[in-house]
């Protein structure tokens, strides 16, 4: 969320205080235990609710003598003492953070404790600074937006980077412009930063240099996107911000309704929202046809979502009031704003896919003019946000639907692919019998030079075609990879295929599913035809296994059929 924050000292509720009974055997400074106590009044700052610190008190000789995890009232003989305090994470899932890694500091303190005195020590927890940039990026783009998310103010920067040209105007701070060199390769990216506690960090990240997209196929058969995860533009808020989707009509008609995610705050993720949410007004306008496609006109259509937070529908269908006639081949607007009264207060954020990526176009099979967001600050100009893709569904009252039914990406619970594990996707041909010349694939290569194997069978496992991919084809990030067949194939209607990724075991390859927003929230603009399969190295699951426990089929490999 904010791209700046001070640790407070100030108390975001109540403490916990208790007084502990400790009486040590010993002094931490070596003084006689004959003499009376003195009191530690440790307190812990800025975590979630519900969520504990790790800090550990020490005497003199750095042996520890306790853990603390929250404010806390010690009784201790008198000496010298030091209390230290590490990073802890919220929202762990299969073992890997889904919510935030929360630093302290000051890391360490050390302090004096008397007979018959009190001493306070405070430890403040944010969120953890990180570099965040698009893992690859197509030559030659300019833009390039890499920053450094939550940190402290008062933190100076210093970026470097190894190829590329800066765009020195946002040079010497928390974010970094750049263009992309104009040759494939990798490009490093590195921020050294020096906290107001005198911390230094150096954070650092490879850009793979990856060739443009290309044009967008004709028709394709399979999700054909691509994301790493979900990214928010609040509505409203302390900037009145507002939401824009430009998109293409598929269809000639009236839209009768559309289907949106949206988000609010969680007891592990803040900055989503604010008192009540407010309210969401939906508007339909008319593209500009300049190369900026910006919304002009009157409004022709529109829509409103009254306190969904209050509701609990995080991806709520809205009907409208006006409803917008489209014609096929044009472009559009759907700008969303806060109609609350007070929306600088009451506001929440409107949700989409987010690709970890600079590419051009975005998305291989969309083009960046037909489907894409921006937003408007305190009513300045749009800015694009290079990298969204819209979770969005927009429904004809002819029964037809266009958009991305997408609501989600499972990157924290990757499938390998290595030896005796492998992935595939199952689907049954649904609509019409297909044509396949070949299958674009997202993955990326974790190590070794082994080939991917990438095999087409049928319901019964026989193979219909195995291609050998080279491993020096596969980037160190995730990105689309292409699988030509032989020859071309007829995925036949009604008839079950695998499509079946496997390796020898000194390679290991990546991969995770796109989480299909069809059986839970009521989307129908997505690939319904399958399913995302892992075999973890005892046998296929039926599906994937992205929290314990649980095998879902709602989600799909991000691949299509070419």
């Amino acid at each position: 969320m904010g791209m700046s924050r001070r640790f407070s000292r100030q108390h975001t509720g109540l403490p916990l205080w208790w007084a502990s009974l400790l009486m040590l055997a010993c002094s931490g400074g070596g003084q006689s235990s004959s003499q009376s106590s003195g009191t530690l009044l440790a307190t812990v700052n800025g975590l979630p609710s519900g969520t504990e610190g790790a800090l550990t008190l020490r005497d003199a000789d750095g042996s520890a003598l306790q853990t603390l995890s929250s404010s806390v009232s010690v009784s201790l003989a008198p000496g010298t003492y030091t209390l230290e305090a590490t990073r802890i994470s919220t929202g762990v899932i299969n073992g890997v953070t889904t919510g935030h890694d929360y630093d302290p500091r000051p890391l360490a303190q050390t302090f004096q404790i008397t007979g018959g005195g009190t001493t306070s020590a405070s430890v403040d927890y944010a969120i953890a600074a990180a570099l965040s940039s698009g893992r690859v990026a197509s030559t030659g783009i300019s833009d390039i937006w890499s920053y450094i998310a939550y940190p402290l103010d008062g933190t100076t920067y210093a970026w470097s980077i190894s190829s590329g040209t800066v765009q020195s105007s946002s040079l010497n701070s928390y974010g970094l412009k750049w263009t992309a060199p104009s040759s494939t390769g990798s490009a490093t990216l590195t921020c050294v930063t020096e906290d107001p506690y005198g911390i230094s960090t150096t954070f650092s990240q490879a850009v793979q240099i990856v060739t443009p997209l290309g044009d967008p196929p004709s028709a394709f058969y399979g999700p054909g996107v691509s994301a790493d995860a979900l990214a928010n533009l609040v509505v409203g808020g302390s900037s009145s911000q507002k939401v824009d989707i430009l998109f293409k009509a598929a269809y000639s008609g009236v839209v009768g309704s559309l289907r949106k995610t949206i988000k609010w705050n969680s007891s592990t993720r803040t900055g989503y929202s604010g008192g009540t949410g407010g309210s969401l007004h939906f508007e339909f306008f008319a593209d500009d046809a300049t190369d900026s496609h910006l919304p002009t006109g009157n409004r022709i259509g529109y829509g409103d979502l009254s306190l969904p937070m209050a509701a609990g529908d995080l991806c709520p269908a809205v009907s409208l009031a006006w409803h917008p006639v489209l014609v096929a081949g044009s472009r559009y607007h759907l700008v969303i704003s806060n109609s609350d009264s007070d929306p600088g207060t009451n506001y929440l954020s409107t949700n989409d896919l987010a690709t970890l990526a600079d590419l051009f176009p975005a998305q291989p099979t969309v083009a960046d003019a037909d489907w894409a967001v921006s937003y408007m600050k305190d009513g300045g100009a749009w800015t694009r946000k290079r990298g969204l893709l819209p979770s969005l569904e927009l429904n004809y009252t002819s029964g037809a639907s266009q958009g991305t039914g997408y609501i989600g990406a499972w990157s924290f619970a990757p499938g390998t692919i290595s030896g005796g594990q492998s992935v595939r996707e199952v689907f049954t041909v649904t609509g019409s019998s297909r044509s396949a010349q070949g299958v674009m694939i997202r993955l990326c290569r974790v190590s070794g030079s082994s080939p991917l194997v990438v095999t087409l069978e049928d319901a019964s496992g026989t193979a219909l075609e195995t291609v050998s991919i080279a491993a020096s084809s596969v980037l160190p990030a995730h990105h689309w990879v292409a699988v030509p067949f032989s020859t071309s194939h007829t995925l036949a209607l009604g008839s079950t295929y695998h499509l079946v990724f496997a390796s020898d075991s000194s390679t290991v390859y990546k991969v995770f599913p796109l989480q299909d927003g069809s059986s839970s929230e009521g989307f129908t603009a997505t690939f319904t035809d399958g399913y995302a399969d892992c075999n973890a190295g005892s046998g296929w699951l039926g599906g994937w296994q992205p929290y314990t426990g649980t095998v879902q089929t709602d989600g799909d490999l991000q691949f299509y059929f070419y």
